[in-house]
């Protein structure tokens, strides 16, 4: 393998158009995760920081309200998404920009996983929804391993329903299992909990990744989180796990 990564979509957002690229990147050192493969969905044309602070990050984030919330006594925006961008998707931009990953199609970026037998985590960074969908399908019928993925783009007009088959559907403060359930009601969903002693909904778990604060399972061991191509309970874990 003479690359690490490979960019196997270069075109316009699903969620307004702008010009985005989704970079697999082969190895990664994610300690949730473990060995699997991390697709980084960003702008082409700058930086993600730069994207997060002009807002335009949109064009890969779309909707998501972990974005940011509003405090309504100052007014100002506090961040809740737990990637920082100016590490993982600030890296793989620059490695872009110097030329170092190529453009690979989904069925070869998906052999090299099948050869590898390696996994992969689609939106590392970014929204699987704001790539179609048959991108995905590409990729992971051409690797036949194993998968996670997210998305909090299921009550958009831009939505593509095919994508649950894949993804967990995102549920947090904005997003509810009441909503989901009328728009998507075969839907799997992954939800954001407040606290420890939340209680779990009905047909849900807590995330196997972790116990009393402690790392229990990687996903590359735990692969619940595949959308509807797995048959298992949704599943709950608590904000900032």
């Amino acid at each position: 393998m003479k690359t690490n990564g490979a960019v196997i979509y270069n075109g316009p957002s699903r969620i307004n158009g702008d010009p985005i690229i989704a970079v697999i990147v082969f190895k990664s050192t994610n300690g949730k995760t473990g060995d699997m493969a991390q697709v980084h969905i960003i702008r082409e044309d700058k930086h993600p920081f730069e994207a997060l602070k002009d807002d335009s990050d949109v064009a890969i984030c779309g909707n998501c309200p972990l974005r940011y919330v509003l405090n309504p006594e100052t007014g100002k925006r506090k961040r809740i998404c737990y990637v920082r961008t100016e590490q993982g998707p600030g890296m793989v931009y620059k490695q872009y920009k110097l030329g170092k990953y190529p453009p690979m199609t989904p069925e070869g970026a998906g052999a090299m996983l099948h050869a590898m037998d390696q996994g992969v985590r689609l939106g590392a960074y970014g929204d699987p929804g704001a790539v179609d969908v048959s991108i995905w399908q590409r990729l992971l019928n051409s690797a036949g391993t194993f998968h996670t993925a997210y998305t909090h783009q299921w009550k958009s007009d831009h939505f593509q329903a095919d994508l649950l088959t894949i993804a967990m559907a995102s549920i947090d403060h904005e997003n509810t299992i009441e909503q989901l359930a009328e728009l998507h009601p075969d839907a799997r969903w992954y939800r954001l909990l407040k606290s420890a002693s939340d209680k779990l909904a009905p047909g849900e778990i807590a995330c196997p990744s972790k116990s009393n604060g402690k790392r229990r399972i990687q996903c590359a061991d735990c692969k619940l989180c595949a959308g509807t191509s797995r048959n298992a309970k949704n599943i709950a874990i608590v904000e900032g796990s």
